[in-house]
């Protein structure tokens, strides 16, 4: 005899989680829609591509909870780079809804700048390439010696 899955789907009252975008959005549709039961967050961390803030907005409508954005690449060893940390966040919601659209303030170990093609820096909201330095970004690729002389 086969059992039955409940209708609201499997329940595991995680608290906290790190979500991409994509994943952000669709845990959001399916709780509203009764499939999914993610009322325990109490904590949402996301990152790895920019976030619409029109879901960012959605998501603390309906959880409410600490939010926290991070910013990272795989070459900075150390991880995370920069946060969008929830006062931040408490703020965008209160009337400063640019801030939706920022990766944050830099980690205490790492320097952040825009800079243009030949390497200048350039002035706020200028935009350009983001250059990211810190003791934890990686010295080389291995076995790369084309792509580490561009760096």
């Amino acid at each position: 005899m086969a059992t039955s899955r409940p209708t609201v789907g499997w329940i595991c009252r995680a608290t906290t989680s790190i979500l991409m975008p994509a994943l952000l959005q669709r845990v959001l549709e399916l709780h509203k829609a009764g499939h999914y039961d993610a009322s325990s967050l109490r904590q949402i961390v996301y990152g790895s591509k920019p976030t619409r803030p029109p879901v960012i907005r959605d998501w603390h409508a309906t959880f409410g909870g600490e939010i926290m954005q991070i910013y990272g690449l795989t070459e900075s060893t150390g991880g995370w780079l920069s946060f969008l940390r929830h006062v931040d966040h408490l703020r965008a919601f209160a009337g400063e809804p640019q801030l939706l659209a920022s990766c944050g303030k830099p980690a205490l170990h790492v320097d952040l700048s825009i800079r243009d093609a030949d390497g200048r820096l350039l002035p706020t909201s200028e935009v350009g390439e983001l250059w990211a330095f810190a003791d934890t970004n990686i010295a080389g690729y291995l076995n790369r010696p084309q792509e580490n002389a561009e760096l």
